[in-house]
C-alpha cells in the first residue's frame, strides 16, 4: 500500500506557492527598472541582486513541487523555461534601456 500524493495543507506549504507564484516576481519586475533608472548599463550589483531573486524563484518552485504540492516534471521544466526567458527579456531589456538613455 502506497500512501497517496495529496497536497499538503500545513501553512508552511503556503509559504512557497505565494512566493514562487507571486511575491518572488516583483524582483523581477522591479530591479530591472531600477537598472533603467540608475543607468546602469553594464554588470552592477543590481545582477546580483536580479540572479538571486532568480534563484530564489526556482528553489521556491523545486521545494513546493517536491515535499508539498506534487507537480508533473513537464510543469516543471515548463515553469523553468519560462522564467529563464521572461527574466533573462526583463534584464536584457534593462540593461538595453540604461545604455540607451545613458
Amino acid at each position: 500500500m502506497s500512501p497517496e500524493t495529496t497536497p499538503s495543507t500545513s501553512i508552511f506549504s503556503i509559504i512557497p506557492k505565494i512566493y514562487w507564484s507571486s511575491i518572488g516576481n516583483l524582483p523581477i519586475l522591479f530591479i530591472p527598472l531600477l537598472i533603467m533608472k540608475n543607468r546602469a548599463a553594464g554588470f552592477s550589483s543590481m545582477d546580483i541582486w536580479f540572479a538571486a531573486a532568480f534563484l530564489a524563484l526556482g528553489i521556491a518552485r523545486l521545494l513546493d513541487a517536491r515535499f508539498f504540492n506534487p507537480a508533473a516534471p513537464k510543469e516543471i521544466r515548463k515553469y523553468f523555461v519560462m522564467l529563464t526567458v521572461i527574466s533573462g527579456g526583463m534584464l536584457a531589456a534593462g540593461h538595453v534601456a540604461a545604455a540607451v538613455m545613458g
